[in-house]
């Protein structure tokens, strides 16, 4: 994805990486100081969140062996968030298939410096996202037998939300924030005309469509950008497998990063004949399958995630 209309004094344009992922700030009405603390809240998600972490709460939760772990209030919302994806997806999106994750060959990080904590590969294929416990109160986790999480992409999606939530308003006018598929923005534009994203084709690199956000989110899921001797790292949930839908990549638009992201799950395992559930859900989406072919009947509409 690109992004346009960033032409004006008061507008801060950051690139870096964050997350495994390329990372692009677009500040309005912020300073310095604002990016820098946007970086660091950034870096605390990411240690928080990483699956290559020894000490983050999402490696003591696959370590914890069905003890109840204290976890921070971010962590209960991410896992809140994929059990409610999870349920609305009828299970396509899965957070819990770890294990062929890392038999395809996905356990050491994209830049190659850090390898995933060893976890037992006897462990289940696929978990029970529906049998985890969180209590709210006590802030704490439980896994159940033999699941293991990877938070993956909805873990970039969420963190565009909450840094968005954290920020705008009280730290600047307007934010957009870019990790690696996932755009989320909100507060005021550059120009003041809204927020105008381009969708790309993730390895052509040509676009597709173009979609004015006023808030909300625009992700993208590729199998031809994290390909191994095995497969590509996005796992069907019935063969735990890499997916053989036909489709080389998924694009939604949505009310928030997180749920951006795991609707393009379900797009990714079972096809493009999930855009009309996409659609009467009022969610605009696309797909490229491997033949090239663009399936977006229900992009006609202005897509304006509110």
């Amino acid at each position: 994805m690109t992004i346009t209309d960033t032409s004006i004094a008061d507008t801060i344009v950051h690139d870096s990486r964050a997350m495994g992922s390329a990372l692009r700030l677009v500040v309005v009405g912020g300073d310095d100081s604002t990016v820098n603390d946007i970086l660091e809240r950034i870096g605390e998600i990411e240690r928080l969140w990483s699956r290559f972490r020894d000490d983050s709460d999402i490696a003591r939760l696959n370590g914890a062996r069905t003890r109840t772990t204290d976890v921070a209030p971010e962590t209960i919302r991410l896992i809140e968030t994929m059990i409610e994806g999870h349920r609305a997806t009828e299970g396509r999106f899965d957070p819990t298939l770890l294990v062929p994750i890392i038999e395809i060959g996905y356990g050491t990080s994209v830049d190659g410096r850090a390898t995933a904590p060893i976890i037992d590969l006897d462990l289940a294929r696929r978990g029970s996202l529906l049998g985890i416990e969180v209590d709210q109160n006590a802030s704490t986790i439980r896994l159940p037998a033999g699941t293991v999480l990877d938070p993956g992409g909805v873990g970039k999606g969420l963190a565009g939300d909450l840094i968005t939530e954290e920020f705008v308003g009280r730290r600047c006018l307007g934010l957009l924030v870019s990790l690696g598929g996932d755009v989320v923005v909100a507060g005021q534009a550059p120009e003041g005309r809204g927020w105008t994203i381009s969708i790309l084709d993730p390895t052509a690199h040509h676009e597709i469509d173009r979609v004015h956000l006023a808030h909300g989110s625009v992700a993208t899921s590729s199998a031809e950008i994290r390909v191994f001797e095995r497969g590509h790292h996005l796992v069907d949930p019935d063969t735990l497998e890499a997916t053989r839908s036909g489709v080389r990549s998924a694009s939604v638009v949505a009310g928030s990063g997180a749920w951006a992201e795991m609707l393009t799950k379900w797009l990714m395992v079972d096809g493009p004949r999930r855009l009309d559930d996409l659609d009467r859900l009022g969610i605009a989406a696309n797909t490229v399958t491997h033949d090239g072919q663009t399936e977006n009947d229900c992009w006609k509409r202005l897509a304006v995630a509110s």
